[in-house]
């Protein structure tokens, strides 16, 4: 997971987290291989990480789409260092450069991140696109020469970097208006290369998600939904505890409501939407989450 942090201690993905497997490229108190958020607000890594790979018959949250799928995290977006990226895709000169990060036995580099250039910059005269050319050789190595190593045998395999063809830039409600996508995926040039699959999303109606965009670089759809208020959504991890997360305003600490058959049905569509991070970097993903946190009484 490339974003902006996984909580390796989560109770719904802990059991498929690999021990010592993640970095901590942030300086915020946390261990070297801790990329678990600080802050008391929501983290869009870890409910990213949710949907893919949250642990199945484990009879806490949800099942992610893998639910046997081994997570590893790399907290990029608290960084925003080239070489972070670098290292985070798997280029082995920029791994060498960070103490103790593993990423040669990673099969599937999950990219919810973009930049959301407005023109195509020209690698060869603006300083964007030469980072633009340097992250697509990073790609090409940790996608080409990356082995996965099995319980009995090494084989080597080509690694895959996956992105979603998602925005997180301020004019989609204006575009959705007008009945057009929020961004033209050909104008990311990295979108462009064999070296990762964007994936696109559709709603309940079959229909394309309003945050979701096209363009000739989109390899395939799958189920995204919308925000949850006037269509479904889906449903995924928060950060634990009823003080942090994207839900914690729900209720408050000590609460257990009361719910009528009306309110039930409400509830079920209800969502908090993961808000865009306001960086060079930003998510790609702007995930509705819906992750009940239900504290018991305090004894009196």
């Amino acid at each position: 997971m490339v974003d902006s942090g996984l909580q390796i201690a989560h109770e719904d993905l802990n059991g498929n987290v690999i021990p010592e497997g993640s970095y901590n490229f942030a300086s915020n108190g946390k261990s070297q291989n801790d990329p678990t958020p600080t802050g008391s607000g929501g983290d869009h890594g870890t409910s990213v990480a949710g949907l893919v790979a949250a642990q199945g018959s484990n009879g806490v949250g949800i099942w992610g789409t893998a639910p046997q799928a081994k997570l590893r995290g790399f907290n990029l977006l608290a960084s925003q260092g080239e070489n972070a990226e670098f290292a985070s895709l798997g280029y082995a000169p920029a791994v060498a450069k960070f103490s103790g990060m593993k990423t040669d036995t990673v099969s599937v580099f999950n990219k919810s991140y973009g930049r959301n250039p407005v023109l195509v910059e020209s690698p060869e005269t603006t300083t964007i696109g030469q980072v633009t050319t340097s992250i697509v050789e990073a790609m090409k190595q940790g996608t080409e020469t990356y082995e996965m190593v099995r319980a009995l045998c090494t084989s080597k395999r080509r690694a895959m970097s996956m992105k979603p063809a998602t925005t997180g830039v301020g004019w989609c409600g204006q575009a959705n208006s007008e009945s057009i996508t929020c961004y033209n995926l050909n104008q990311e040039p990295e979108n462009n290369t064999p070296y990762q699959m964007i994936v696109g999303a559709f709603n309940a109606n079959d229909r394309r998600s309003s945050y979701s965009n096209t363009g000739s670089s989109l390899w395939l759809v799958a189920p995204g939904g919308e925000f949850g208020v006037n269509a479904p959504a889906l449903m995924t991890t928060d950060v634990s505890s009823c003080e942090s997360g994207y839900s914690k305003p729900i209720f408050s600490k000590g609460q257990i409501p009361h719910l009528t058959e009306e309110t039930k049905a409400l509830v079920m569509k209800a969502v908090i939407t993961i808000p865009p991070l306001m960086a060079p970097l930003r998510p790609r993903l702007w995930l509705p989450v819906w992750w009940r946190c239900y504290c018991k009484p305090t004894p009196i």
